[in-house]
């Protein structure tokens, strides 16, 4: 039996199967036993030079201060 043929895994994971059971590999941003559970990638505190990190469903972004732009505030 294809445990994947339900298309288990949400967000963009892919599903790999085993003998009566399945895993899935999730997507950036994702985690969870079928990719349900969202990453809150500002725990990791990604934006820099005291930009502030917004967590969203599967990403993030950052709001920069003045002179610094960027994904990460960066550049």
């Amino acid at each position: 039996v294809n445990e994947c043929l339900n298309s288990p895994c949400a967000n963009g994971g892919v599903c790999l199967n085993s003998l009566g059971n399945y895993s899935c590999n999730c997507s950036s941003g994702w985690r969870g036993q079928n990719c349900s559970e969202d990453v809150n990638e500002c725990l990791n505190s990604p934006c820099a030079n005291g930009g502030v990190c917004l967590n969203s469903l599967g990403n993030y972004s950052c709001n920069c201060s003045s002179g610094w732009r960027g994904q990460n505030c960066s550049e």
